[in-house]
C-alpha cells in the first residue's frame, strides 16, 4: 500500500537524534491513511530534527510552486507542526523563503489546508528549495502526520543576449526581461524597442496569461521592486478610470486592453495614466498579489520587455539541460489492451481466465494490428520496474487480482529453481540470453510488488 522512507538507525521517535518518516502511497484503492491520496506524501517529523523535501533546479529560470500540507491523522490532535520552505543556493546558503502559510480548503474534498506563501520564485541552476516539516512541540510524534502535495513547475528558462537577461516563457513562447534601470513610461517605450533576440524587436509588455503574470511577480520579488512598467495607455478619459484603455505596441497594438487590474485599480489617483504592474506591498503576499495599476507616466520605474510577436524556437538553455522520460506512460487502445511509449509494445488482459499452459498457447496464438504492421503475442516478459509498473496499473483498470507473465523456474542441480522467460515449448523467447542473471532481479522485484508463485496447472488468471 506504501513505500515508506526512514533511517533505520535514528527513526522518528529517537527523543536525541530522531529524523523524519516519509510514507508514499502507493495503492489504487483510495487514501493510505486518513486523507493522503495517492500523489501525495505523509509526512512525519522527528523528535528532534525537521523532516525536509529537497528540489533542486535543472535549469536556471522562473518557477511556480504550490506546497500544500495538512493532517493526515485527524482523529488525534497534531502538535501544531511548522511548515517552512528555504531556498538554497549551490554554496549551501539557505534563506526562509515562507514560513507564514495560508489557509486554503481543499476544492474536491473541502479539508483545511495550509498552502506555503511562496507561489513562484527565481531559481539558478543547481539552487534548492527545501520544503521542512517540523514538530511544534515535545509530545508524542506519532500523532504528528502531515500529508503534503508539492507542485513545482518550470514557468520560464533563464536566457542571457548581448549582456541582458531574459526568461523564456513556457506557454507564450515569448521572451520577457526587466530592465535594470528606470524610466519615465514614454522613454521606457523607446528603450523597450531596441531589445532584439532571434532577430525579434522588443515593445513594452503586454503579457496577459496566467503564466506570464507569474513571471512577472517572481522577476519584481526577486529585484524588490513594487512597481514597474507595461505596455498599456489611456488615450481618453471620458470616462475615468476604466475607459480609454489600449495596448500601445507589440502584437496587441491599438487592441482595448485585456488583462487583470490589480485589486481596487485603475483609481486614477492623480492624472494616472499610463500602465503599470504594482505590488500593493514590498513583502510575499504583497509580491503575490500583483496586477496592472495605473500610474502617472512621469514617474520612473524599471520596465518589463517582450519580444516576440508569436512563438519562438525552444532555447538551446533549455533543449541542452533536459531530457525527456516518458517514464511508464501507458495510451488506452481499449480497456484491456494499452501501449507503452517506453517500450514501444502493446499489451493485453484478456476478459477470461486460463491456467499457465493454455494462458501460453492463447497469447501465442493472439495477434494485433496497429494499422502498420502484424505482431504476435507472447506472455509478457517484464524487463525493469517500470514496465512492471505499467502492468500492475492496467491489473487495476481491469479490477484483476493477478495475471499470468513468461517467467517460469526449472529445478537445477541443487534443487533451487532457476528462472528464465519461456514459450509454450519451454525455449528462451524473445530473451538476450548474456541479460540472463538480470532475470533474477526482476524475480525480486515481482516479489517485492506483492506477486506470488503459482503452480501452473492448478491456477487461473
Amino acid at each position: 500500500d506504501a513505500t515508506i522512507f526512514e533511517n533505520p538507525n535514528q527513526p522518528f521517535t529517537q527523543p536525541v537524534d530522531g529524523w523524519g518518516r516519509f510514507v508514499i502511497p502507493t495503492t489504487l484503492n483510495g487514501d493510505y491513511w486518513d486523507n493522503t491520496p495517492v500523489g501525495g506524501i505523509q509526512i512525519l517529523a522527528g523528535r528532534s530534527n525537521p523532516a525536509a523535501i529537497q528540489f533542486t533546479a535543472q535549469v536556471a529560470g522562473v518557477y511556480a510552486v504550490d506546497a500544500r500540507f495538512w493532517d493526515a491523522h485527524p482523529s488525534s490532535a497534531p502538535s501544531d507542526p511548522l511548515y517552512e520552505v528555504y531556498k538554497v543556493d549551490v554554496n549551501g546558503n539557505a534563506v526562509l523563503v515562507s514560513n507564514d502559510n495560508e489557509a486554503i480548503t481543499d476544492d474536491n474534498t473541502g479539508a483545511v489546508k495550509e498552502r506555503a506563501t511562496v507561489h513562484q520564485i527565481v531559481l539558478a541552476a543547481g539552487e534548492k528549495l527545501v520544503f521542512a516539516v517540523h514538530k511544534g512541540d515535545a509530545g508524542g510524534v506519532g500523532e504528528d502526520e502531515v500529508a503534503a502535495n508539492i507542485h513545482i513547475s518550470l514557468l520560464a528558462t533563464e536566457v542571457v543576449n548581448d549582456g541582458v537577461t531574459y526568461y523564456y516563457n513556457m506557454t507564450t513562447g515569448r521572451y520577457l526581461s526587466l530592465s535594470s534601470s528606470s524610466a519615465n513610461w514614454n522613454d521606457a517605450k523607446t528603450a523597450a524597442a531596441g531589445y532584439t533576440i532571434n532577430g525579434q524587436t522588443g515593445y513594452l509588455a503586454t503579457p496577459t496569461d496566467s503564466t506570464s503574470l507569474q513571471i512577472v511577480r517572481a522577476l519584481m520579488q526577486n529585484a524588490n521592486v513594487t512597481g514597474t512598467w507595461a505596455g498599456g495607455y489611456q488615450v481618453t478619459t471620458i470616462a475615468e478610470p476604466n475607459s480609454g484603455w489600449l495596448w500601445m505596441d507589440g502584437p496587441n497594438a491599438f487592441k482595448p486592453f485585456s488583462g487583470q487590474w490589480a485589486a481596487n485599480e485603475p483609481n486614477n489617483a492623480g492624472e494616472e495614466n499610463a500602465l503599470g504592474f504594482n505590488a500593493p506591498s514590498a513583502d510575499i503576499n504583497g509580491f503575490n498579489n500583483i496586477g496592472y495599476n495605473d500610474f502617472n507616466e512621469a514617474s520612473e520605474f524599471r520596465y518589463f520587455v517582450e519580444v516576440g510577436d508569436g512563438p519562438q524556437i525552444t532555447p538551446v538553455e533549455l533543449t541542452s539541460s533536459l531530457s525527456v522520460d516518458s517514464g511508464s506512460a501507458m495510451v488506452f487502445v481499449d480497456p484491456q489492451t494499452v501501449y507503452s511509449v517506453k517500450t514501444g509494445h502493446y499489451y493485453r488482459i484478456p476478459t477470461s481466465s486460463a491456467d499457465f499452459e493454455y494462458a501460453q498457447t492463447l497469447t501465442e496464438a493472439a495477434t494485433y494490428n496497429d494499422g502498420s504492421s502484424v505482431a504476435t503475442g507472447y506472455l509478457a516478459r517484464i524487463d525493469d520496474a517500470e514496465e512492471l509498473d505499467l502492468i500492475n496499473r492496467l491489473m487495476a483498470a481491469n479490477n484483476t487480482d493477478g495475471v499470468w507473465v513468461g517467467l517460469q523456474g526449472e529445478a537445477g542441480n541443487n534443487g533451487a529453481l532457476n528462472w528464465k522467460w519461456v514459450d509454450s515449448s519451454g525455449a528462451i523467447s524473445h530473451f538476450d540470453g548474456s541479460k540472463y542473471y538480470q532475470e533474477v532481479v526482476v524475480e525480486n522485484a515481482l516479489k517485492e510488488a506483492g506477486w506470488v508463485i503459482r503452480s501452473y496447472d492448478d491456477f487461473e488468471h
